[in-house]
């Protein structure tokens, strides 16, 4: 009888410990990502490190990395930038890549990059003092439509406006 009681109890203390909504990502302010179907979050080890530290050689802002999604068509990068504010992000490019849409609002920032057989999507949206960037990377040369500012955005959902 002991032993199926701390079964149970050891049961019930992984369900609490995992996540609710395999659906979304939540972060800080009640800020949320949707994972599409397709996309698995998985844990950053040191080829995702690299990866992501690639697309940002030589640049002079910091956005450490927090999570990473890999889907079949591209990967998502989301990062919280440290130190930096919603202005410098808005004024910096990723360096040794071509710009080819930019757009930004009072909250949010798009820019789509093309590099050698690639493209790259940066989403930067700010919730209050708060901002969270997406980088989105693609190997396909058509239908990028996943890494559009319609699909990123959508995507975010920010909980604390619903109170």
């Amino acid at each position: 009888m002991k032993r199926i009681f701390y079964m149970v109890l050891i049961a019930v203390c992984f369900s609490a410990c995992t996540s609710k909504d395999a659906t979304t990502l939540s972060f800080y302010n009640g800020l949320e990502f949707k994972i599409e179907k397709g996309e698995k979050s998985l844990p950053i080890d040191e080829l995702v490190k690299e990866e992501y530290f690639n697309l940002q050689k030589d640049a002079t802002l910091q956005i450490p990395l927090y999570r990473f999604l890999k889907a079949k068509e591209y990967r998502l990068f989301i990062g919280i930038p440290y130190d930096t504010s919603f202005e410098q992000l808005a004024n910096f490019l990723l360096p040794n890549i071509v710009l080819l849409e930019q757009e930004q609002g009072t909250n949010f920032i798009y820019k789509k990059y093309k590099k050698d057989n690639y493209y790259i999507a940066e989403y930067v949206y700010k919730v209050k003092n708060n901002v969270l960037a997406v980088f989105g990377v693609s190997y396909l040369t058509e239908n990028i439509a996943f890494l559009s500012k319609e699909n990123l955005s959508k995507r975010l959902k920010n909980t604390q406006d619903e109170k």
